[in-house]
This record gives C-alpha cells, sequence and structure tokens, in this order.
C-alpha cells in the first residue's frame, strides 16, 4: 500500500517539476532578454521569509538583482527604467513592456 502512495506521489511531483519547466520555457520564449540570474522579477526571494496567505502570499525580505544597468529592465532588457511611486510605493517601472519590479517574472517551483 505504502509502495502505491508513494509512487503516485512521486508521479504527482515530476508532473508538477514538469508543468513548471514548461511555464519556465514559455516565459523566456517570450521574454528572451530577461535577466537569467533573477528570472525577470529584478529581485531575489529569500527562502522561507514569506507572510500572508497563501492564496496572497507575499516576501519578507528580497535582494536587489543587481547583475544588469540601473536602467535596464529585467525583463525585456531595454534601458527604459524609471522609478515611479505605484500605490504609495517607489517601484522600478519600464517604459517599454510595462514590467513592474516583484511583480512579474519567470514562474517559480
Amino acid at each position: 500500500m505504502n509502495d502505491d502512495y508513494n509512487m503516485s506521489y512521486l508521479g504527482e511531483e515530476d508532473s508538477y517539476w514538469k508543468e513548471v519547466a514548461e511555464r519556465q520555457e514559455a516565459y523566456y520564449k517570450k521574454w528572451p532578454n530577461a535577466c537569467r540570474s533573477c528570472g525577470g522579477w529584478g529581485m531575489h526571494f529569500i527562502p522561507g521569509k514569506f507572510s500572508g496567505p497563501p492564496e496572497d502570499c507575499y516576501p519578507d525580505e528580497v535582494d536587489m538583482c543587481d547583475k544588469l544597468d540601473d536602467d535596464q529592465c529585467h525583463r525585456c532588457g531595454a534601458h527604459d527604467v524609471v522609478m515611479k511611486v505605484v500605490a504609495g510605493y517607489e517601484t522600478l517601472v519600464c517604459k517599454s513592456c510595462g514590467w513592474m519590479s516583484g511583480e512579474d517574472g519567470c514562474p517559480q517551483g
């Protein structure tokens, strides 16, 4: 019985990671110039440092990605990023593709 459960669980886990890989491949196909260091997010999330309910989880701590120029978009690669106030917070925004730091990036596992 446990062997059947373990095989079922492993099959589900394999399916999950295959789906994540497919979503990541689609993201990089759509955004070929996305930063490979941060996955287009503009920041690195620190594992285990999240708050909020699972459906609305947000990171408590992040490290900003420093692999690109300050004015370069982490999603499209254009040198068109400016600081704007969005919903009362200073946020990096790309004037070329509309990216906002921490709002969009390569799907994570």
